[in-house]
């Protein structure tokens, strides 16, 4: 059985291919990552200001006050913040945030939410004079969701320019066959003894053009050649 020739254009549009594939991940890649970096740092702007608000109300009202506040607080919007207040022997005194006392710093951390069950969040934990420890957390579902909903798009996007880039692809390798069957086709004809075939030389003055004009002119000089030895051959017969 007769091998497939092997296609340079099949090639050139494969590897084409490749790097716009490529190119489509690394982007897609960077806003995921860029759009995740910018909701973290919001949420922790938030957790911060929480924080922040929360530890002047002790310097002003000392624990009673930050306990009041902390009872009382709760922060619409769409990524809700839990605070909690806990004893040096690590009972929880105040705050809505059903969780185990977390170490100081920024941590993740799981609190019990009575609608779903344990969640994970993302706190701050602060030491407060006398042992206790502030910790000021935001849900992290609203994140994921986030993500979930990026990564979703992403993926329809990526599916949809992967297809039209395949297409394109065969698209560019069918017309690199084209381009290059019309020099094939002159050389095949030439070999089997037609010196008349000549290559087609188009309008767009561009590579293929010039390479099927310069393969006409090396057939015109082969040409005139001939007829040159077939002149002097001639006269040297008479």
């Amino acid at each position: 059985m007769r091998a497939m020739p092997r296609s340079a254009a099949n090639r050139i549009a494969f590897v084409t291919f490749l790097a716009y594939a490529l190119a489509l991940l690394v982007l897609g890649a960077a806003v995921f990552f860029a759009t995740h970096t910018a909701f973290s740092r919001q949420l922790d702007s938030n957790i911060e200001q929480t924080a922040n608000a929360l530890r002047s109300e002790y310097r002003d009202d000392g624990l009673r006050g930050v306990t009041e506040t902390v009872s009382q607080l709760h922060s619409p919007g769409p990524i809700s913040l839990g605070t909690a207040l806990f004893a040096p022997d690590g009972r929880r005194v105040a705050g809505n945030l059903k969780t185990d006392m977390p170490a100081p710093g920024w941590q993740r951390i799981v609190f019990f939410d009575p609608l779903e069950g344990p969640d994970p969040a993302r706190a701050k934990v602060t030491l407060l004079p006398g042992g206790y420890r502030l910790v000021v957390a935001a849900d992290l579902e609203v994140l994921e969701a986030i993500d979930r909903t990026i990564l979703t798009m992403f993926a329809v996007a990526v599916g949809a320019l992967l297809l039209l880039g395949i297409v394109g692809a065969l698209l560019l390798a069918a017309y690199l066959r084209r381009r290059l069957g019309g020099i094939e086709v002159t050389a095949a004809a030439i070999i089997a003894g037609d010196l008349r075939q000549r290559a087609h030389v188009g309008d767009t003055g561009d590579e293929f053009d010039q390479v099927a004009a310069s393969l006409n002119a090396m057939l015109d000089r082969i040409s005139g050649l001939i007829a040159n030895l077939r002149q002097v051959t001639g006269d040297l017969a008479h």
